[in-house]
C-alpha cells in the first residue's frame, strides 16, 4: 500500500483511477483512455461516490475528442455521452457533469482545440470538487460543541470525491481540532463496500498526528 493515494486524476492523456473492488488487499490503479473501459468502472464500482463519478464522466466526454477530426466530432461525442449516461442512471452528479461538458461542446464543437477545451472543463470540475470538499469539513465544525463521538454512514471519504470527502471531510477536520474522539462507520452494500473501504481508510486518520479510535460495524 502506497502512503499517499488517489482516487483518480488525469494523466498522459488518460483517465488514471484506484479499482475500489481491490481494496482492501490490493492496491492497484488503471490508467485507460477507453470510453467503454471507464463506463465498465462505473457500472462495476470500480469507481464509486457520487462526486467522483461526475468528474470520471466529465473526463470521459473530453477522452471522447482526443484523436478525433472535426468531420467524427458530433458523432464519438454523442457515443460517449450515452454509453456514460446508462452507466448510473439515478446519479445525480454524472447527469450534471455530462450536461455541463455537453454545454461547452455544443458551444465549441467547430473549434480544432475541442479536446483542450473539454479537457479544461472536466479539470474545472475535478476542482471545484476538492474545494467543496473543503468547504464542507470547514462549515461542518460548527456542529461539534464539544469532543464527540461520531457516527458516518459508508465511505465519504478520498474514495467517493475529488477532494478530502463531504462527510469524512468534516470528520478529519473535526479531528484535527481535537473535537473528535472515536468513530462508527454503518453500511456495507453493495459489495461489502461499506466496511471493506472502511477498513482501508483509516489509513487516512493513522496518517493524522495521533491515531484515531474508529470501529466499523455490520
Amino acid at each position: 500500500m502506497s502512503g499517499e493515494y488517489f482516487s483518480i486524476k488525469f494523466q498522459d492523456d488518460k483517465i488514471v483511477f484506484l479499482d475500489q473492488t481491490k481494496l482492501p488487499f490490493e492496491e492497484i490503479y488503471v490508467g485507460t483512455d477507453n470510453i467503454q473501459r471507464i463506463a465498465e468502472a462505473i457500472e462495476k464500482l470500480e469507481v464509486r461516490g457520487a462526486p467522483l463519478i461526475g468528474i470520471t464522466a466529465a473526463y470521459s466526454l473530453a477522452l471522447s475528442q482526443k484523436n478525433n477530426d472535426l468531420q467524427n466530432s458530433q458523432i464519438n461525442f454523442d457515443i460517449a455521452f450515452e454509453r456514460i449516461k446508462r452507466t448510473r442512471p439515478t446519479a445525480v452528479n454524472l447527469f450534471n457533469a455530462l450536461n455541463r461538458v455537453k454545454k461547452i461542446f455544443n458551444e465549441n464543437k467547430n473549434s480544432a482545440d475541442i479536446y483542450q477545451i473539454l479537457l479544461l472543463e472536466a479539470k474545472k470540475i475535478h476542482q471545484e470538487d476538492i474545494d467543496k470538499c473543503c468547504k464542507i469539513g470547514e462549515n461542518g465544525l460548527m456542529i461539534f460543541k464539544k469532543k464527540s463521538t461520531v457516527l458516518t454512514h459508508c465511505n465519504t471519504g478520498k474514495l467517493a470525491t475529488g477532494g478530502d470527502g463531504t462527510a469524512f471531510s468534516v470528520i478529519k477536520k473535526g479531528f484535527e481540532k481535537g473535537l473528535i474522539e472515536f468513530v462508527y462507520a454503518d453500511e456495507t452494500r453493495p459489495l461489502l463496500q461499506g466496511s471493506r473501504l472502511l477498513n482501508w481508510k483509516n489509513v487516512e486518520f493513522l496518517s493524522l498526528s495521533k491515531p484515531i479510535l474508529w470501529q466499523p460495524f455490520l
